[in-house]
């Protein structure tokens, strides 16, 4: 059963609000999170990034590329979701997340032990009640709050832990998912400097099994 978020996969979404905050950004999107996962040392992620040549210097640009206005649609996948029960999991659903993991959705993770539910708590106890629908005021200031996308990114992150059968999502999570994340401003940068899907999961599969030896 999945547990929590590692330390530094909490660390990495502070950092990109953070980051988003001293850009001038509005919302926290995925390649926020990107840009925090390569200046966070000492994490699977951040071996990952150094192994294929990609420092935070390399991904800044990049990100700028993938925010700038009009370098991508709007995001469909949250145009219009329904709100989803997750009482009475199809037993058809879990069996397709053991064969597919992409195929898991709300029902099927809670069938396994994850709770979206859950991991929305934690992240709002992190950065406030509402910090994963909409910017929240701060003073005269408003703080960034969560765009889809990223919203997306913590649920593909959730699924590659359950694939890799992991009971902890860790920054390496993080990053295998911004690469796999489809239409996303994290995709977009991670693909202009060479970074795959594949390629990021290899490269963090070599940094965990280096950190085992």
């Amino acid at each position: 059963m999945f547990e929590r978020f590692a330390a530094d996969a909490r660390a990495a979404v502070t950092q990109a609000q953070g980051i988003a905050r001293r850009r001038g950004d509005a919302q926290i999107t995925s390649a926020h999170v990107l840009l925090a996962l390569a200046a966070e040392p000492r994490t699977v992620a951040a071996d990952a990034l150094a192994a294929l040549d990609v420092s935070d210097a390399v991904l800044r640009p990049a990100v700028d590329r993938a925010l700038a206005p009009g370098s991508r649609t709007a995001d469909p996948h949250e145009v219009g979701r329904p709100e989803t029960d997750t009482h009475d999991v199809d037993p058809r659903t879990l069996e397709a997340a053991e064969t597919d993991p992409g195929s898991l959705d709300a029902d099927a993770l809670a069938g396994i032990g994850i709770d979206l539910a859950a991991v929305r708590r934690q992240v709002e106890q992190t950065f406030g009640s509402g910090a994963l629908e909409r910017p929240a005021a701060t003073g005269r200031r408003r703080r960034p709050g969560f765009s889809p996308d990223a919203k997306r990114l913590l649920e593909q992150s959730l699924r590659t832990a359950v694939a890799a059968h992991d009971r902890r999502l860790d920054a390496g999570h993080l990053l295998v998912a911004a690469a796999q994340l489809d239409g996303s401003p994290a995709q977009s940068a991670l693909a202009s400097v060479g970074v795959t899907a594949p390629l990021a999961a290899s490269a963090v599969e070599r940094a965990r099994a280096a950190r085992a030896a």
